[in-house]
């Protein structure tokens, strides 16, 4: 935090241009998405990109910035494109930030069998359909 300077306002950490933002937080979010598809831990991706798990939890947690050459390092262990850490996400789409979400798909990417994708995607549909008849 910056001391008052005559003539100008109190600057507080939130005010702060180096301070991680929305966007930190959510380039954040896509590393742990990503970290976890790969089913790595904090510990493992750390060790990778030279940093700690701390290091790890708050570039995930977005308190941490992430430089350039580091997310590059990143990407380069997780086996991913700096595209997919950095582009938006489509339109309409939900973060999958959960345990149980990421869980989902993940064994939903196991399914080889069309069939089975298919009867996966009807089940939950059903599912999600009856937990919102019973919501109301």
């Amino acid at each position: 935090m910056r001391l008052k300077q005559k003539g100008q306002a109190m600057r507080t950490p939130h005010d702060d241009p180096r301070s991680p933002n929305q966007i930190d937080r959510l380039l954040g979010q896509r590393l742990k998405v990503a970290r976890k598809r790969r089913k790595l831990s904090q510990s493992e991706l750390g060790r990778a990109i030279g940093v700690t798990y701390q290091q790890v939890q708050k570039y995930e947690n977005g308190m941490d910035r992430i430089a350039v050459s580091r997310l590059v390092r990143v990407a380069e262990a997780l086996e991913v494109s700096l595209a997919e850490l950095l582009d938006e996400p489509a339109e309409g789409c939900a973060p999958l930030l959960s345990e149980d979400a990421l869980d989902l798909v993940a064994r939903f990417a196991q399914l080889e069998r069309p069939h089975l994708r298919e009867t996966a995607v009807n089940l939950v549909r059903i599912l999600s359909q009856a937990d919102y008849s019973l919501a109301r």
